[in-house]
């Protein structure tokens, strides 16, 4: 429960009465996760990354896209991820543009696969060779450091 205190401050010789308002509880701040890369590959139920909730990054080619429902469908290689986007702003989907997405991913029935997007952005133009080339970079640094540890 909030408790209320009273403490003076002199501003220009007036003392002025401010309350001020003390948590005797502290409360729990939720955290928004940055999003795991990952490849539309290695997405799949044997994945470890293939857990309702995991918070994601990916990035594929959008092979098609309902405005009525707010959901797209995008493709990396024969991987394919349905895209919720109904919380994204701004977003101008084309199909056969590659966009990357930060979601959380939610497992409907049949371990249908579904990421919630809550950022989305076109990504035409990024060499997509290189980016995975860097994410295989980053994944054998984050190993040999955590070796180390």
């Amino acid at each position: 429960m909030a408790g209320y205190v009273q403490r003076p401050q002199l501003e220009e010789g007036i003392e002025i009465q401010t309350i001020c308002l003390v948590r005797q509880r502290t409360m729990e701040v939720p955290t928004i996760e940055s999003g795991e890369l990952v490849t539309l590959q290695e997405l799949n139920t044997s994945s470890p990354f293939f857990t309702h909730g995991n918070s994601l990054r990916v990035t594929g080619k959008l092979q098609e896209y309902s405005v009525e429902t707010c959901m797209a469908t995008i493709m990396e290689g024969n991987a394919k991820l349905k895209i919720d986007t109904r919380h994204l702003r701004d977003v101008n989907f084309h199909v056969d543009s590659i966009y990357q997405f930060i979601g959380e991913l939610h497992l409907q029935a049949g371990n249908e696969a579904v990421l919630q997007a809550r950022v989305g952005r076109n990504i035409d133009g990024m060499d997509l060779k290189l980016y995975h080339q860097s994410l295989q970079l980053l994944r054998q640094f984050q190993a040999e450091r955590k070796g180390k540890f």
